[in-house]
């Protein structure tokens, strides 16, 4: 993979938030809020010589989920849930998978990293417990083709957690959806002039739900 682009949207309580994302070699943009952030000092082709060097365990996670057979390994550790026949998508028979987090398999392998503060359990608990899967692979090339994030959480299921965790919400509504496809085709794309420092767009997208 040498470049990708993604156009999407984030729907919240509050509203609905479109963005864009244009991944490079050495250069990482995405836009939120109508205000694109990013950097041209890092890209796939960078990350990719990192994980290359390196040999720590978060680094031969991320390379075993480059391969199926990678994914497959760890697919049942972190998520439960049934698998069905799917729709057609551009011509090709799919799978479609339906469930949430697997809550005991993503503690094992964050133990495993060395990644498992106590206090973080209950945490993955009560987000898995409002978190709903749907995602879509072909069933010939394995490659996939859409993704469907929920969550959906009551005070009532995050009261006794961390204020810190989740502030003064009553609430909490998201739905994330992803459509890929032309898989192996050239990416052209123009990369924007004028950007943020990447590590303010997280602040500006969360203050602007404020």
């Amino acid at each position: 993979l040498e470049a990708f682009t993604g156009e999407g949207s984030v729907t919240f309580a509050g509203g609905t938030f479109e963005g864009a994302l244009i991944a490079g070699p050495h250069e990482f943009f995405v836009q939120l809020m109508g205000r694109w952030y990013g950097t041209t000092e890092f890209g796939l082709a960078d990350a990719r010589k990192e994980l290359e060097a390196s040999d720590d365990e978060a680094a031969e996670l991320w390379r075993d989920l480059q391969t199926g057979d990678g994914v497959r390994k760890y697919f049942d550790r972190v998520f439960i849930g049934e698998v069905s026949e799917g729709p057609e998508l551009d011509g090709q028979p799919t799978w479609q998978f339906e469930g949430t987090l697997n809550v005991d398999g993503i503690w094992a392998l964050a133990e495993e990293l060395g990644e498992a503060p106590a206090e973080d359990r209950a945490v993955l608990e009560a987000i898995a417990g409002g978190t709903r899967f749907s995602f879509v692979v072909g069933r010939d090339d394995r490659l996939p083709r859409t993704l469907e994030l929920t969550v959906d959480l009551a005070r009532e299921d995050f009261e006794n957690l961390d204020a810190d965790d989740f502030g003064e919400a009553e609430s909490i509504s998201f739905l994330l959806n992803v459509e890929l496809s032309a898989f192996g085709e050239p990416v052209d794309y123009e990369a924007p002039e004028d950007f943020q420092p990447l590590d303010q767009a997280f602040e500006s997208f969360f203050g602007g739900l404020g």
